[in-house]
């Protein structure tokens, strides 16, 4: 009898720990039920001892038991050791982008936004069945990048009830909340996700002015499609949270107080005295400038130029050695910097199109730096003839052009005496940026190998945006090399792969049955 009491008593023990355990996992209001349940299967187990010690005393000693009691304690110490690593890797987590581009990871510019942002960013993101792996490659650099980044994904048939809330009715549309406020993007996409968190961040967009009136390049592709418009460049500057606007002088009372950033992009028409003056009297308050004027005429903007001590050569800069491929000397590629902030470690080769030379005038003027920031490389030259130029006749002459290397950038800066940026500059406050192509600012062109890097810094510096001044996403070296092969390259490449290889394997045949014959 009493035999049979302690059993129940036993599996009673067992019975209430074990439901124990499941109420305190249930949560809530159960917890307590199981916190009880635990203790009192305790006390029975400890009953249950005390009543049948010596049979519990033989059991716990005898070699079985021993061994039993050995492999329970591997596997609860192998367990432990998995748990503490899986914990370490929580919190330091480590990821390896092998990807030939970097597909997988941030760009160096997001990944700076994303450093400096302490407000939490809740990510709602309304996937179809086969988008959500894709969805989360997208948003997982950015939880990896800041802590304060989270994200879920939602089908949207089996919650229709939170998609109503956002007004969503498409797949793939993604909800960024932040500071009490949230936007809906229409698809997911690092550029969106970046473009939202800083238009939440800082609502407060600095203003670009596109100048017009002047023949300058369009923000809108035409029908034609030919590339000349500077549409990217519109996308790549609301991307940052810039806004762009456009600016006609002739109708307004001088330049707009909330510009940050002014940019005469390609004019094809001569200003107006009055409009070279607004410009003026804007930057000798501070205002910052770029300005690209292609090779011919100035359209006055030499005069304006002039009175901060740069000058607009009346040439065409050809490279007969480092240029495009497939397109012509006349297409310089562009791969010595000069020490600047813009500038700073910039490696990337950029492509300046139908460029004029823009270089330091002669004069000295009080408080203001005239700093080159591109120049062509050694082999080329500013050609004078600029019609004979463009009809491919392409001849150096001593006596009338310049010998490179070119300038074809220049940043101007009003300064004391001490080379250090001060408002009290007589002649200018501000700062401007001259290229001497507004071609490379194209959709053609924008997009390769560095402009768009080197254009975005441009801008980032002018409008005291520094810490943002990084290369983008770094090309594998298979994308660039086709890029900036020269033809000098491109002939050794042919000779060596064409050429000797086959060469080469035929004198070793030659002399292996040579030899094999003199043997024989």
């Amino acid at each position: 009898m009493k035999k049979n009491f302690l059993l129940y008593l036993l599996w009673f023990s067992v019975f209430l720990c074990l439901a124990g355990l499941a109420l305190i996992a249930f949560g809530g209001d159960w917890r307590l039920w199981g916190l009880g349940g635990l203790g009192a299967g305790i006390l029975c187990a400890l009953t249950y001892t005390v009543l049948n010690y010596s049979e519990v005393h033989h059991f716990l000693f005898e070699y079985g038991t021993r061994q039993w009691l050995n492999l329970a304690l591997f596997v609860f110490l192998l367990m432990g050791i998995v748990i503490l690593i899986q914990a370490i890797a929580n919190r330091h987590n480590v990821r390896f982008d092998l990807t030939p581009r970097k597909d997988m990871s941030l760009s160096a510019a997001s990944e700076k936004i994303m450093e400096k942002i302490d407000s939490p960013i809740r990510v709602t993101a309304f996937f179809e069945r086969n988008q959500k792996r894709e969805m989360m490659n997208v948003l997982d650099p950015f939880a990896l990048a800041n802590r304060h980044f989270t994200y879920r994904l939602y089908d949207p048939d089996r919650n229709p009830a939170l998609a109503k809330r956002f007004s969503v009715t498409d797949y793939g549309t993604v909800v960024i909340e932040m500071n009490g406020k949230y936007k809906v993007l229409p698809a997911a996409g690092e550029e969106r996700i970046i473009n939202a968190i800083l238009a939440l961040n800082s609502p407060q967009q600095k203003a670009v002015y596109f100048l017009s009136g002047h023949g300058e390049r369009a923000l809108k592709e035409p029908d034609n499609l030919d590339g000349s418009s500077s549409e990217l460049l519109k996308t790549f500057l609301e991307t940052e949270n810039y806004a762009v606007k456009n600016l006609l002088l002739l109708t307004s009372r001088g330049v707009p107080g909330d510009a940050a950033l002014v940019i005469i992009n390609g004019p094809r028409e001569n200003f107006a005295p009055m409009e070279l003056n607004d410009l003026a009297e804007y930057l000798k308050r501070g205002g910052k400038v770029i300005l690209a004027v292609d090779p011919g005429p100035d359209f006055g903007l030499g005069n304006l130029l002039r009175q901060y001590d740069v000058r607009l050569g009346d040439d065409v800069i050809v490279d007969p050695v480092n240029y495009l491929m497939a397109k012509g000397p006349l297409i310089p590629i562009v791969q010595s910097y000069l020490d600047h902030a813009i500038t700073e470690k910039f490696t990337i080769p950029t492509v300046f199109p139908m460029a004029r030379s823009v270089a330091k005038g002669d004069a000295d003027l009080p408080g203001i730096t005239v700093t080159s920031l591109a120049l062509s490389s050694d082999r080329s030259w500013a050609e004078k003839d600029i019609a004979q130029a463009e009809k491919g006749d392409v001849r150096y002459d001593p006596e009338r052009d310049h010998k490179g290397p070119v300038p074809l950038m220049v940043v101007v800066e009003g300064t004391d005496q001490s080379g250090r940026k001060t408002p009290q500059a007589d002649i200018m406050k501000g700062q401007l940026v001259a290229f001497g192509s507004s071609e490379f600012m194209t959709n053609q062109f924008i997009t390769l190998a560095g402009n768009k890097d080197l254009f975005m810094n441009t801008v980032r510096y002018l409008t005291q945006d520094q810490p943002l001044i990084v290369i983008q996403k770094n090309l594998s070296k298979s994308d660039k090399a086709p890029l900036i092969l020269s033809p000098v390259h491109a002939r050794m490449i042919f000779i060596a792969l064409v050429i000797l290889q086959p060469a080469l394997i035929l004198a070793v045949g030659i002399v292996v049955a040579w030899r094999r014959k003199q043997k024989s």
